[in-house]
C-alpha cells in the first residue's frame, strides 16, 4: 500500500462524491490542509455544495463560473477588504480547504502555499499534463474517478 497516494475508482452512483466529501471533512478535522480540484467547475461545486453547511473553504475561480450558492466562499469575497499582502498571506495559510480547477493553479495562492493532500475528482477525464499541476502543490494525493466513463477532454485529435 502506498504512503503518498490513493486511487479511488468506482462506477457512476457508487458514492465517489460522497466519499470525497467525507474525506475532506475527516482530513481537515485531523489538521490536514486539502487542495480539492477537478477539470470542471461543476464537479468542484457539486462537492462544495455538500460541504458548505459543515465547514469553511475558499473557492478559487472566475466569479461567473462559481455556483451562485457558493459565491460567499469565493476568494474574491473572502479577500475583498484586504489591503496588505500580509493579510492575504495570513488568510491563505490559515485555510484548511481550497478548491479550484486543475487549470486554476496559476492563482497567487499557490506561490505561497503547499497542501498536505490534493484530491482530484473525475481524474479519468483529465489529461496527465493538466492533472500534474495541482499534484505538485501537495505532499500526497488522491485520484478519484471512473476509467470506464469519459476519456480526457482533448480538443485536438493529434493530442489524443
Amino acid at each position: 500500500m502506498s504512503q503518498d497516494y490513493l486511487i479511488i475508482k468506482g462506477m457512476p452512483g457508487t458514492g465517489k462524491t460522497s466519499t470525497i466529501v467525507a474525506l475532506v471533512r475527516l482530513l481537515s478535522s485531523m489538521g490536514n490542509s486539502v487542495l480539492l480540484t477537478s477539470y470542471t467547475h461543476s464537479a468542484i461545486d457539486n462537492i462544495l455544495l455538500k460541504l458548505k453547511d459543515h465547514m469553511s473553504f475558499v473557492r478559487i475561480g472566475q466569479e461567473g463560473r462559481i455556483h451562485p450558492n457558493l459565491k460567499e466562499f469565493s476568494f474574491e469575497n473572502w479577500t475583498k477588504d484586504f489591503s496588505t499582502v500580509n493579510q492575504f498571506k495570513t488568510f491563505m495559510n490559515e485555510q484548511m480547504v481550497v478548491a479550484t480547477t486543475c487549470l486554476g493553479i496559476n492563482h497567487a495562492i499557490f506561490k505561497v502555499r503547499k497542501f498536505d493532500i490534493c484530491i482530484v475528482d473525475e481524474a479519468s477525464q483529465i489529461n496527465q499534463i493538466a492533472c500534474l499541476g495541482p499534484l505538485f502543490h501537495a505532499k500526497k494525493f488522491i485520484l478519484v474517478g471512473d476509467d470506464k466513463q469519459l476519456p480526457p477532454l482533448v480538443v485536438n485529435e493529434k493530442a489524443r
